[in-house]
């Protein structure tokens, strides 16, 4: 029930908000996809700023979503994706999943330039791009592409699974 969905991502967010914490909405199952987006639109038309959203490199959509989001000024977390969806709604290809994460790591990447986003002195708050992988080309780029356009390293957050890759 998308209205039951709604008031209880605005307790969880309002509760956030008062304990000063960050809330990400994950984005899973393209059947949802416009559901989740359009949710977390309702809940910055209601005010909350202590939310961003999650965008899969696996998608086709990923790209119009993320360049939509960051427009909006919204925090995102880019992630890979990691489950089956039909092959007209994903990329079959890892190497084309991957070259999608490195053109919407650069698109975040200009966003937190141009908007001048950086994480908040107590790292509750996150900047624009939140680079979410335990790929290590991803992360090379992510750093490389940060460094070329000379982005302060508070602009940029790497994110990984607790207990994944301790060594990065």
């Amino acid at each position: 029930d998308e209205t039951l969905c709604g008031q209880n991502l605005e307790r969880i967010i309002a509760r956030a908000r008062q304990n000063n914490t960050f809330i990400r909405i994950d984005i899973e199952d393209t059947p949802y996809t416009d559901k989740t987006i359009n949710l977390y639109y309702l809940m910055r038309e209601k005010g909350y700023i202590n939310v961003g959203m999650a965008v899969q490199s696996y998608l086709f959509r990923a790209e119009a979503d993320t360049r939509r989001m960051v427009q909006d000024k919204i925090t995102i977390r880019l992630v890979k994706g990691a489950y089956k969806e039909p092959p007209d709604k994903a990329f079959p290809a890892k190497a084309d999943v991957d070259a999608n994460y490195d053109l919407l790591t650069k698109i975040l990447i200009d966003a937190s330039l141009t908007h001048k986003t950086a994480l908040s002195t107590d790292g509750r708050f996150p900047a624009i791009p939140c680079i979410a992988t335990h790929d290590e080309k991803r992360i090379a780029f992510a750093k490389q592409y940060a460094e070329k356009v000379g982005l302060p390293k508070d602009g940029l957050e790497f994110q990984m699974l607790y207990g994944i890759r301790r060594d990065l």
